[in-house]
């Protein structure tokens, strides 16, 4: 039971933080660093600007990946344009993940475990729509066990201790995947430590954001779960008794 529960409070932090909107923030705070955004758009903004025409979409070069913008937003330049090309390739990465970029040296990187290059490939491609798919599937069979082991456990200790005994279970399993998810955090902030590349920044965001929401429905799930079991905890009246004495009056005398 409490491992059937940290596993679904997982797999629903990680189907959270995949989510089209959560992972897109992600994805648009990594992606400038990790594309030299910014130094293409120095580059060839005047370029993009000058081939921008009434409608239509204007390509931006000097990127690892293919990206258009609004020939509005191209006129403009700026923030206008920037905004457009983070936009684009956000929506890029999260429908392809890794594959979506093309440069040399995204094509040559390490398929190694546990090297940089690697998870820096696992951590693009697990910010995806594919893979928002799959955690959220893999979460039925979660539910489905949770729910499962919850009645095995009501029908063991009786259905009036049975709030304690899931309550009890459940906050342990969510506090357990809480940890895990800091552990793992933190684990990645010491590998990494110490090179301050862009590399580091990036996989630093996307495990920070990943735990977080992790954490967060880990600690949600603890507290209702703990509420759950201190109900339970509370005394109730003996009603039978009650009845019992109202039924029988005391004679004086007697």
């Amino acid at each position: 039971m409490v491992l059937a529960t940290a596993a679904l409070v997982m797999l629903h932090g990680l189907a959270l933080a995949t989510g089209g909107s959560a992972a897109t923030r992600t994805l648009a705070a990594i992606l400038p660093a990790l594309t030299d955004l910014d130094q293409a758009l120095q580059v060839h903004g005047e370029a993009v600007r000058v081939a921008a025409s009434d409608d239509g979409f204007v390509p931006v070069p000097g990127l690892p990946l293919p990206v258009a913008v609004p020939a509005q937003a191209a006129q403009t330049g700026g923030e206008a344009l920037r905004h457009e090309a983070i936009a684009a390739m956000t929506r890029a990465v999260y429908r392809s993940g890794s594959g979506a970029l093309q440069a040399e040296e995204a094509v040559a990187r390490s398929t190694t475990p546990l090297t940089r290059s690697w998870l820096l490939d696992q951590a693009l491609n697990l910010l995806t729509r594919t893979m928002h798919a799959h955690l959220a599937l893999w979460r039925v069979p979660a539910v489905a066990a949770v729910t499962i082991l919850a009645a095995l456990l009501a029908m063991t200790t009786g259905w009036r201790r049975a709030s304690v005994a899931v309550g009890s279970a459940v906050a342990a399993g969510a506090l357990f995947a809480t940890v895990v998810a800091a552990l793992g955090w933190g684990a990645v902030l010491v590998l990494l430590s110490g090179s301050g590349d862009v590399t580091e920044a990036v996989l630093g965001r996307v495990t920070r954001d990943v735990a977080m929401m992790v954490i967060g429905t880990g600690l949600i799930v603890a507290v209702a779960a703990t509420l759950m079991a201190a109900v339970g905890t509370l005394p109730r009246g003996d009603g039978r008794a009650a009845s019992a004495n109202l039924a029988s009056p005391r004679l004086d005398g007697q």
